[in-house]
């Protein structure tokens, strides 16, 4: 039958705790196998329990709470925002496909107005000739080429966080 519990087994862990060893203490703490667990055990304890002295302190309930509470929000906002932010692709993609296509259905009247623009420039240096073409024509081709690049770089900002402090 195997035993389980030395008689000297609280004076050895007090002898651990205090760093003081009576002799008789310390004599019998090197033969009993019970007591010199307690005194890897207790030791190693004791090492744990050591706080370095380099450890940041934890931060108050009431600051961990608040950051809480403030990334909660900005969760919320950013959920509330999501379809704001995909309208906002979804229109760029139209803008750019609107350019596209009128570019193409108006490719005779432009081409035509660039060679006018190519005839005239060198010749006289004058913009006279550019009058036959449609100044609603130019007028809508840069209103769409303006609205185009401001909102394609609104969203490349806003997806880079250039635009977010």
């Amino acid at each position: 039958m195997k035993v389980w519990e030395c008689p000297y087994e609280t004076e050895v862990l007090q002898a651990v705790q205090s760093g003081q060893w009576e002799r008789l203490i310390h004599s019998h703490a090197s033969v009993c196998a019970i007591c010199q667990e307690v005194v890897q055990v207790a030791e190693w304890m004791q090492v744990l329990a050591a706080t370095p002295e380099n450890e940041p302190a934890l931060p108050s309930p009431a600051q961990i709470w608040w950051k809480a509470q403030w990334l909660e929000k900005q969760a919320a906002g950013e959920q509330a925002t999501r379809p704001i932010a995909i309208f906002q692709h979804v229109a760029c993609v139209v803008a750019v496909l609107s350019l596209v296509s009128l570019s193409a259905w108006k490719w005779p009247e432009i081409q035509g107005g660039l060679n006018v623009f190519k005839q005239a420039w060198p010749r006289d240096w004058s913009l006279a000739p550019l009058t036959s073409l449609s100044l609603s024509l130019i007028s809508l081709a840069l209103g769409l080429f303006c609205t185009t690049l401001i909102a394609t770089l609104y969203t490349l900002l806003a997806d880079n966080g250039l635009g977010k402090e």
